[in-house]
C-alpha cells in the first residue's frame, strides 16, 4: 500500500470479529442452511481476481495467475463481497475483486460452495494525531468513527500504539476499508 494516495475508510464489520488476520479467508455462515462452510474439508480452495461476472447466469471467470477457471455458484453458495458483507448472487462483487473460493473442481468448472472477497492483514504503529485523524504508516483513520469495545469503551489509539486488522481494496475506485482488529486499551 505504499505511496497509495486513495481514501482510507474505517468499518467494522461482524463478520470478521475474532477472525484471525492470517487466514486467507474465514468460514461464513450459510444464511439459507445455518452451517459453515470449512477449509478442513475436502473441498478444493483457489485464490484469484474474479472476471466476467455473470450475474444472471450465476457464473464468473477466476483468474489465478496464469489460469482462468470458469466458475460456477453450486446452490446454497455462501458469499460474502467486499464491504456489504453476505450477498444473495454474484451481483454483490466487484469485476476484479480479489476473492477466496471454495468448492468442487471439475474437469472444466469450479463449482463454488463459497466465495468471500480477500483481505489484507496489516499492522501499524499510530505515527502522529491530527484532532481525530490517526495516523499510522500508509493509514490514516478518525479516532471518532471507531466501533466501541466491550463495555462501551472507544479505543483511543496514541502515538507509539500498535493496531492491526485488515483492509480490502476496491478493485475500481482504489478506496481501501480498513477494519481494525486489535486497538490499545484506552487509558483512564
Amino acid at each position: 500500500m505504499a505511496g497509495n494516495s486513495a481514501k482510507i475508510v474505517l468499518t467494522r464489520r461482524g463478520l470478521f470479529a475474532g477472525a484471525a488476520g492470517a487466514a486467507l479467508y474465514s468460514a461464513v455462515p450459510n444464511p439459507r442452511t445455518g452451517s459453515a462452510s470449512s477449509s478442513a474439508s475436502s473441498a478444493d480452495a483457489a485464490v484469484g481476481r474474479l472476471r466476467d461476472i455473470d450475474r444472471a447466469a450465476g457464473t464468473a471467470r477466476l483468474e489465478t495467475g496464469d489460469t482462468s477457471l470458469l466458475l460456477r455458484l453450486a446452490p446454497g453458495a455462501a458469499l460474502s463481497a467486499g464491504t456489504t458483507g453476505l450477498v444473495e448472487d454474484l451481483g454483490g462483487f466487484v469485476d476484479g475483486d480479489r476473492v477466496a473460493v471454495e468448492g468442487t473442481m471439475g474437469a472444466s468448472l469450479f463449482e463454488a460452495s463459497s466465495i468471500n472477497s480477500s483481505y489484507e492483514p496489516f499492522e501499524a504503529t499510530v505515527d502522529r494525531r491530527e484532532g481525530t485523524t490517526v495516523l499510522a504508516g500508509d493509514l490514516a483513520f478518525d479516532a471518532e468513527r471507531m466501533a466501541l469495545t466491550h463495555g462501551g469503551v472507544r479505543p483511543d489509539p496514541r502515538p507509539g500504539d500498535t493496531v492491526q486488522g485488515l483492509t480490502w481494496t476496491h478493485p475500481e475506485t482504489g478506496a481501501v476499508t480498513v477494519i481494525i482488529g486489535t486497538l490499545p486499551a484506552t487509558s483512564g
